[in-house]
């Protein structure tokens, strides 16, 4: 992933090819669209904003006190 970020970095702004941005633009589409099913789907993101659980018997714990690693809180 370095490399990548690095030629299309290296291709906009140093090189300053012609079109280079909108090649890289259309080839993250081809990539982001072959890999669609891998994406945050719509349930999921309405989960995310309400703040809702993945699943539904999940309890949170109301507070967490002290470090866990230590024992009688010393």
């Amino acid at each position: 992933m370095r490399a990548t970020w690095s030629s299309i970095y290296h291709e906009v702004f140093i090189q300053k090819k012609e079109n280079a941005l909108s090649d890289w633009r259309t080839t993250m589409d081809e990539l982001l669209a072959t890999h669609q099913v891998y994406s945050t789907q719509p349930d999921d993101i309405k989960r995310l904003i309400l703040g809702l659980p993945i699943m539904s018997d999940y309890v949170q714990v109301p507070t967490i006190v002290g470090d866990q690693k230590e024992k009688d809180g010393k």
